[in-house]
């Protein structure tokens, strides 16, 4: 059976797409109501922040290149090109590793300043340090995820994202029942991630395993040239989403930050309503473009 064979049809692949999309709406509403009840709005404004600072990482050392592997692979699949698209998820996962771990020395040498300009002082310096162990697996599972969606196998790449938030989220309680440090939250985001990423490395590749070895090589620059774009746009999306939480955090302090982080958590959700649906479109007019399939 052909790569082209085993991908998913879009009504299950839209379908898991929602139920992932869903499950993190929930567990991630459910996650700030408990902190809130248990901790002070200083520790909501300091996760907030904490997960404003790990999406900004994740934008920028990406570089736009989980939508171009994604398109790039359903391209080949549309073409019948097995052998592509085994050598272009070879390549990039070891592009992708290489960007996690850069991404991780930059937040790594970075920690002390952004601890001082944004939480204002160092009492959260091991907050961030451990955020950076959790960056690495977070970009690498991304690319990681954008090739199962190249792949279209929706079904797993929904399963696998409603994993880790199972685990990564369902491990707070029973880590803080014993000891209530609330930084122990990030060692269940830790656990989540990296069960994830080994889980992926092993799902990936087993797919495209037995696809023929190609005799030419896999040139990085189409994959660059079309992921520029989606890198820019990314940017600029992050900095309207996201820069009124830095501007709060340098300008009043964290406990109003937790305040107001709450209140945009419904706005936030209702991307659940386009996403999904984005993902699984964009596997598919990729690989009807590889096939010229234009009707």
């Amino acid at each position: 059976m052909t790569l082209y064979d085993s991908r998913d049809t879009t009504i299950r692949g839209a379908y898991w797409q929602y139920l992932s999309s869903l499950t993190l709406v929930v567990v991630g509403g459910l996650f700030y109501i408990f902190i809130i009840h248990f901790y002070s709005t200083e520790i909501v404004g300091v996760f907030s922040l904490l997960s404003a600072i790990a999406f900004l990482f994740s934008t920028v050392f990406s570089l736009g290149l989980q939508q171009g592997v994604q398109h790039f692979i359903s391209y080949h699949l549309g073409k019948g090109e097995d052998g592509m698209i085994r050598a272009l998820v070879r390549k990039f996962t070891a592009v992708g590793f290489l960007l996690s771990l850069a991404a991780f020395a930059t937040l790594w040498l970075l920690s002390p300043a952004f601890a001082l300009l944004f939480f204002h002082s160092y009492a959260y310096l091991d907050y961030l340090r451990l955020m950076d162990v959790e960056i690495f697996a977070t970009i690498f599972n991304g690319i990681l995820l954008y090739m199962l969606l190249g792949l279209q196998s929706f079904r797993l790449n929904g399963m696998l994202n409603i994993f880790n938030y199972a685990v990564g989220y369902g491990l707070i309680i029973p880590l803080l029942l014993i000891n209530s440090n609330p930084i122990r939250i990030i060692f269940a985001w830790i656990a989540g991630y990296y069960a994830t990423t080994f889980l992926l490395l092993y799902y990936v590749h087993s797919r495209v395993g037995g696809a023929p070895k190609t005799n030419s090589g896999v040139s990085l620059s189409p994959v660059l040239s079309y992921s520029i774009p989606i890198f820019i746009s990314g940017l600029v999306s992050y900095g309207a989403t996201y820069v009124d939480r830095f501007i709060v955090s340098f300008l009043i302090n964290l406990s109003e930050l937790g305040i107001y982080n709450f209140s945009l958590l419904l706005i936030n959700a209702l991307s659940i309503l386009v996403l999904p649906f984005t993902s699984v479109l964009l596997s598919r007019l990729s690989e009807f473009y590889g096939r010229g399939d234009r009707e």
